[in-house]
């Protein structure tokens, strides 16, 4: 276990300064020292209650903010692109309190996805606190057998031999003890005018190396040999240097806002043009914080993130375009938007922080762009509630989580499925942002569902099937019930949830693959087969029998399997991979999955009344898996997207 002071944690961040020196020498020999960053993600149901910002420099790039579950798909949606110069990560706020080891794991619960899709050319940093650290390392070591781990320095919080953390500048970061309020500085140096050609040829310099020197601030002489001509005669007025503080916390105590705001004073003067991100947390923002914080420095840019202010929408509107699309009403019912009251009390020259949001700051002021025009749910539905449960025990209903494979995209998420029956319910592996997707569905419903939740099974160890795993964890423990939720998953994945879960056996039972019990101790109607799949080392297909509903059989990832038709034999439901399609059947023998046809043969065998396939290759678009096979396929076989709600 690992123990970490406030000191301690503060003390991190001189890593930045080496991060940003190199830059900061560069910058002031340059004409532009503007700052531009923008908002990957916002605090909202899809993402982390903390934003995510991208700090684009003209050779460097950091990503700055909470790394929450969707980072990935958010990273797409935005276009962003710092693969090649992403200098360094930054969990900010950092999280202080040593025992939140959930908080930790969530503050960068998307960053290993994001590693593992995007390859770095160069090393790059993260800096967190040792328990994250050590927990983003855990978590790559999940990664899939073809994808390549990215170079990169783990750097943990080291010692606590300062409050004053340093001063460069560039950035500047400082915090007084028992406060949890943190600030970071970024601050571009002066930069030099534009260079005068025709008053420099005037003054007798010639064209050439001269010119150079003059721009880097050194003196010359002209062509007679005897006249200086000095940097300032030929230079237009330097650029004054730009300042972006990002101010925020995860705590909230009785002298929040004092605690704000000397945090602020700390080391910031605030000038014309400047930009302040104050980035709360749920309950503090208020017309307090407004007048005893913003309102105390005049003619800045205040850029505010809290959960308060946001609308309740999706980000991927592109899937939720398509999928609606495609479906029946009824089969995809959109839960409501609820508009949030609190904006009212923006000062002047207040911006919230959305997904999306652009500032740049220059020296002619503060430019704010807002995000890209939305898809409007509500024109195309105009019905809009949350999800109804069922509790009839004669039907079996799904909800595709996601139907993706290998790494989430724009318009498919990683493997999740959520299975219900009466008053039971089944989670079916659970890729990263399971439990948005969930909360998606049901909407204000999602505690009641989940509260029902009796079993949770992984198929494997790749990433794209358990990284959302722990959001639902917490929630099981946070719900006190009355019995453990069983959780069937191969050892490695159970070592996993006990180092980020030290109460953990307070709310799950485990078993792997190979020790499931045969039925459940709170709902005996329910019989239990796992089958080895025909993928990697430890892959289970299960097949759920119920006295009276029959079979449900999922695959996971395999090959086509002829012993799980033999068990399936028969099935109410079988949901099946079908990654590839025909074309690549030697790529699929090679990866271990099956193509179309494969699993439309392996459903013919097995003689299941329902079909369901899934897990596709994101190497398509879903236009086109719709286009091209949908007309093919039998009455009873359904093309999985995300977000489908069936019932059986």
């Amino acid at each position: 276990m690992f123990s970490v002071s406030r000191r301690q944690l503060l003390h991190s961040f001189k890593c930045l300064r080496l991060a940003l020196r190199n830059y900061s020498q560069q910058q002031a020999s340059l004409r532009n020292n503007d700052i531009h960053f923008s908002f990957i993600t916002a605090a909202g149901v899809e993402t982390s209650a903390f934003p995510l910002i991208h700090l684009a420099l003209p050779s460097e790039r950091f990503l700055i903010g909470d790394f929450g579950e969707q980072t990935l798909r958010c990273v797409m949606l935005e276009k962003v692109r710092c693969s090649t110069k992403l200098k360094s990560a930054v969990v900010f706020p950092p999280v202080l309190n040593e025992h939140e080891f959930y908080q930790k794991w969530s503050s960068i619960a998307g960053l290993p996805g994001y590693s593992l899709t995007f390859p770095l050319s160069q090393p790059w940093g993260l800096h967190a606190d040792a328990f994250t650290c050590k927990a983003f390392l855990r978590a790559l070591s999940f990664s899939r057998t073809q994808s390549r781990a990215p170079d990169s320095h783990i750097t943990p919080y080291e010692n606590d031999s300062s409050m004053v953390i340093y001063e460069d500048p560039f950035i500047s970061i400082k915090q007084k003890r028992h406060n949890s309020w943190c600030s970071l500085h970024v601050s571009t140096p002066v930069a030099t005018g534009v260079f005068d050609v025709e008053k420099a040829i005037q003054l007798g310099v010639k064209p050439g190396p001269a010119f150079g020197l003059l721009t880097k601030g050194q003196s010359v002489l002209s062509s007679d040999g005897f006249t200086r001509v000095h940097p300032e005669q030929v230079l237009g007025s330097p650029k004054p240097p730009k300042n972006l503080v990002l101010l925020g916390t995860r705590d909230i105590s009785e002298t929040a806002f004092d605690d704000a705001l000397n945090c602020l004073k700390l080391n910031f003067i605030p000038s014309k043009n400047d930009c302040v991100v104050h980035i709360l947390p749920r309950g503090l923002w208020s017309s307090e914080y407004v007048n005893n914080v913003m309102k105390k420095h005049k003619n800045i840019t205040n850029i505010i993130s809290a959960p308060e202010l946001l609308y309740d929408r999706s980000l991927f509107q592109r899937s939720r375009r398509f999928t609606s699309s495609l479906v029946c009403e009824q089969f995809y019912p959109w839960r409501s938007t609820k508009v949030r009251h609190a904006r009212s009390i923006l000062p002047k020259d207040t911006y919230i922080a959305q997904q999306g949001l652009s500032v740049a700051l220059r020296t002619d002021g503060c430019s704010v762009s807002g995000h890209k025009e939305s898809f409007d749910e509500s024109e195309t539905r105009n019905s809009m509630k949350s999800r109804e449960i069922i509790t009839s025990h004669s039907t079996i209903t799904l909800d595709t989580l996601g139907t993706g494979s290998s790494c989430a995209s724009i318009v498919r998420n990683v493997s999740g499925y959520f299975l219900s029956s009466g008053k039971d319910t089944f989670l079916l592996d659970c890729g990263e942002g399971s439990l948005s997707q969930l909360s998606r569905q049901y909407g204000s419903n999602t505690d009641v569902v989940l509260s029902r939740l009796k079993c949770i099974f992984i198929s494997h160890s790749h990433a794209d099937h358990h990284y959302g795993l722990p959001s639902i964890i917490q929630a099981l423990l946070s719900f006190h019930l009355p019995y453990k939720v069983l959780l069937i998953c191969p050892l490695d994945i159970k070592n996993w949830c006990n180092f980020l879960f030290p109460s953990i056996h307070q709310a799950i039972q485990f078993a792997t693959p190979s020790t499931i019990p045969k039925t459940l101790e709170t709902e005996p109607s329910w019989t239990w087969t796992t089958v080895q799949a025909l993928h990697t080392k430890n892959s289970y297909s299960i097949v759920l029998s119920h006295r009276s509903l029959g079979k449900i059989v999922y695959s996971g990832d395999t090959r086509p399997n002829s012993s799980l038709i033999k068990v399936g034999r028969d099935a109410k439901l079988l949901i099946h991979e079908a990654t590839l399609d025909d074309s690549l059947s030697q790529l699929a023998v090679e990866k271990r999955h099956c193509t179309f046809s494969e699993a439309l043969l392996v459903a013919k065998k097995m003689k299941s009344q329902n079909t369901v396939l899934t897990h596709f290759s994101q190497r398509y678009k879903s236009d086109y898996v719709i286009r091209k096979l949908f007309p093919k396929l039998p009455k009873n076989v359904v093309l999985a997207c995300d977000n489908l709600h069936l019932v059986f």
